[in-house]
């Protein structure tokens, strides 16, 4: 009986020092978005200066100011918005910035582990984990329909929103 229970707080320690180990490579990739008196977070997609953040984040503003993790300050434009999807993409004038690493989105299945980091309540590179609930599915006033979007369970506050899902 002390083996196998030595056994499960070895895999837990490995779980804990790999879910460590990925807060830690995704944190420089995500950024803090202020719009106005609000905020949310953001996900630097391509280093030359490309931010991913939801829609509802960026609202009907055009400008945006975005604070990156070693915290420089830019002004980002809102370039093109997806508000069925609730995705909108902002560029600032940088380059060499620490891109996350972009996985395939279309492997994600129920039951996996997902961490997600944001900026909630003016909190810096909070994170929160989850497993996915449902994937390849969305949910519409007439039903569930197929669709790319991603359902999980963990706790997402204001300021959370646009960060990345890993």
């Amino acid at each position: 009986m002390t083996a196998i229970i030595q056994s499960i707080l070895r895999g837990h320690a490995d779980v804990d020092a790999e879910l460590s180990a990925l807060y830690e490579r995704v944190c420089p990739s995500v950024v803090q978005v202020y719009r106005g008196n609000g905020n949310g977070a953001g996900t630097i997609w391509r280093e030359d200066g490309l931010i991913v953040t939801n829609n509802h984040v960026a609202g009907r503003s055009n400008t945006l100011q975005i604070v990156l993790s070693d915290g420089r300050r830019f002004e980002g434009e809102v370039v093109a918005r997806e508000p069925e999807k609730d995705l909108a993409l902002v560029e600032v004038d940088a380059t060499n910035l620490p891109a996350a690493r972009i996985g395939d989105s279309s492997r994600i299945r129920p039951g996996q582990l997902v961490i997600s980091v944001g900026h909630p309540y003016g909190q810096v590179d909070y994170l929160t984990a989850g497993i996915i609930c449902a994937a390849g599915q969305t949910t519409t006033e007439q039903g569930p329909r197929p669709g790319d979007l991603i359902q999980m369970d963990a706790k997402i506050a204001p300021g959370n929103s646009g960060g990345p899902l890993v």
